[in-house]
């Protein structure tokens, strides 16, 4: 799933993972990861995330260690 928003749509950002979160959870999925890049200008998403419960990974499936992805997980 891809989330494109602008820094003026924070609250829907947060609606929308929210909404994500939630149905992961009613799924009965354990886990969730993702990626994003690594430019400075990605910091305000890392931080999202971090807040609610993400925390960098190694990478996953077929994705491989490279310096423009991040890499985040959390439990559900």
């Amino acid at each position: 799933m891809t989330i494109t928003t602008t820094n003026d749509d924070s609250q829907t950002l947060m609606f929308r993972l929210g909404a994500l979160l939630s149905y992961v959870q009613q799924s009965g999925i354990r886990r969730i990861s993702l990626e994003t890049d690594t430019p400075d200008y990605f910091a305000p998403a890392w931080r999202l995330y971090e807040r609610n419960g993400f925390a960098c990974c190694e990478p996953f499936g077929d994705y491989r260690q490279d310096p423009y992805s991040c890499f985040m997980t959390r439990a559900v």
